[in-house]
């Protein structure tokens, strides 16, 4: 069974240049090839190539997102679906819906896991039940995210702006290579380098855009992928800052529902992955944690403008 199309050719290297390089890239997306080139110490032609290679094969995609918050998107839940047989009634009704942005297929207790945005809990509760109507939907369960602590395409607090079409249009264009320079973007809505640097520099100090990089999983990438249900009692006041600067960590919540807090880990190896559950484990105040492996990523696009 296919539930993906998968892209040829280039695997990452994921625990030499290609892990330095696309941790560069986490750290400053639109950097010059000459600035990842000096960070990773590595020529320019090498890194060029690399680069190059890594978003053609889809390995990576560097895209731009506008604050869920700024549209109004102000509900975020993650949802878990169990199956009575194959998950491909559920993933590909999931693939095609708007407020539906992440969708993979994983191991345990449930067969897929997603995460959807919608504007109120009215919405999300419709949203629910035409999954539950699914005849393939065997059980369903849901957390809402109360505050949203990592990730690469997540956002804080935003300052308001007001939005005019040709904003509009740089982010449609950086939403397709968020690498895109700044020449190509002015020749695209006819305005001067200078003119578009002002624009997109507004958008990312207020934090209504944020550029960042999407990692492929399974078949696609070296990375595997765990995520991790995080119960937190007495004296876990700093399981939040934990989760922050943990450099395993891809994705963190703080959440209301079965967990306090709901988490993703990456790693070369599946020993990687055990010692980042082992560390999470350790935190003061986490009292018990249930772990799914994330399979194959089957949807994952926060681009929407709403």
């Amino acid at each position: 069974m296919t539930l993906a199309h998968t892209p040829g050719a280039v695997h990452v290297r994921g625990d030499g240049p290609d892990a330095a390089l696309i941790r560069a890239l986490h750290a400053a997306p639109r950097a010059s090839v000459s600035e990842l080139a000096e960070t990773v110490h590595e020529t320019r032609a090498t890194v060029s190539l690399r680069l190059r290679e890594l978003i053609d094969s889809e390995a990576i995609r560097v895209t731009a997102a506008v604050n869920p918050g700024y549209l109004g998107l102000t509900v975020i839940a993650h949802i878990s679906i169990a199956c009575h047989t194959s998950i491909t009634e559920v993933t590909e009704y999931a693939r095609h819906r708007d407020e539906i942005v992440l969708v993979s297929a994983v191991s345990g207790q449930y067969h897929c896991v997603m995460e959807a945005r919608v504007r109120t809990h009215e919405d999300l509760q419709h949203l629910l039940r035409e999954f539950r109507e699914l005849p393939s939907v065997a059980k369903l369960s849901t957390l809402i995210y109360s505050r949203v602590l990592r990730g690469a395409i997540a956002h804080d607090t935003f300052s308001p702006v007001t939005l005019d079409r040709i904003d509009t249009r740089i982010i449609s264009l950086l939403r397709t290579d968020g690498r895109a320079s700044l020449r190509s973007l002015a020749d695209a809505v006819s305005l001067s380098p200078s003119a578009v640097r002002m624009r997109l520099r507004r958008l990312l100090d207020s934090r209504v855009l944020k550029i960042g990089v999407v990692e492929a999983s399974g078949r696609r990438g070296a990375r595997m992928l765990m995520g991790v249900g995080i119960g937190i009692g007495a004296g876990g006041d700093r399981v939040a800052d934990a989760l922050r600067s943990d450099p395993a960590v891809d994705f963190a919540a703080e959440s209301v529902g079965e967990f306090d807090a709901i988490a993703t880990i990456s790693g070369a190896t599946s020993m990687a992955l055990l010692e980042g559950v082992e560390r999470l484990r350790r935190l003061p105040g986490v009292i018990r944690t249930t772990t799914w492996t994330h399979l194959q990523t089957i949807k994952e696009d926060y681009t929407s403008l709403g």
